[in-house]
């Protein structure tokens, strides 16, 4: 299996390009997240959108049984189907003789499906910016920002956010408890 990984726009550009001029040596293969969304702006072919088992069983049905096709038969929506769906679209991968290209705009896809893939294309072209600090480095990194800014509950969110995702939980998880500033020190200590 090859993954893909890279930051720039262009290269970016130019490997999805790539991957569909010489589909065969790169099929099955699979786009997550923004890549998914990169190869729709550059594909010209039919897309096949699916969004439940029934959408899934009609495609295979359809192509089961082909052993050359025009294009790559290309799938969308596979962060929308099912367990079952997975499976009946597994069969089809393990037994398609034609190229065939995945597309899911989520991570959430299953690792079967997968592992079945000669290709995996997947980037974000968001900056993360969450620090992914832990519980006791991000309090206080929270109480030094909050102490530069009005301390509104909302601002709070929106710095636990980005600073603590942890801190954020914490803080939906107890609601209004009210001693969860305690608690949350105690926690992170």
């Amino acid at each position: 299996m090859s993954n893909f990984n890279c930051k720039d726009k262009d290269r970016k550009e130019e490997k999805i390009k790539d991957i569909i001029h010489n589909i065969n040596n790169y099929s099955p293969c699979i786009f997550l997240n923004d890549a998914s969304l990169d190869f729709l702006k550059l594909y010209k072919y039919t897309v096949r959108e699916v969004k439940n088992t029934d959408d899934v069983r009609e495609i295979v049905s359809e192509y089961s049984m082909r052993n050359k096709t025009d294009h790559a038969l290309v799938i969308s929506g596979l962060s929308f189907i099912n367990q079952r769906a997975v499976s009946i679209l597994l069969k089809l991968v393990e037994e398609s003789s034609f190229d065939l290209v995945l597309l899911s705009r989520f991570d959430q896809v299953s690792s079967v499906l997968l592992s079945r893939m000669k290709t995996v294309v997947k980037y974000s072209n968001n900056k993360i910016k969450s620090k992914f600090l832990d519980a006791d480095e991000g309090l206080y990194r929270l109480n030094e920002e909050l102490e530069k800014i009005d301390d509104h509950y909302f601002n709070k969110l929106k710095l636990m956010s980005e600073i603590s995702p942890i801190l954020y939980y914490l803080e939906k998880k107890m609601g209004r408890i009210r001693n969860k500033d305690k608690i949350i020190d105690i926690i992170s200590n």
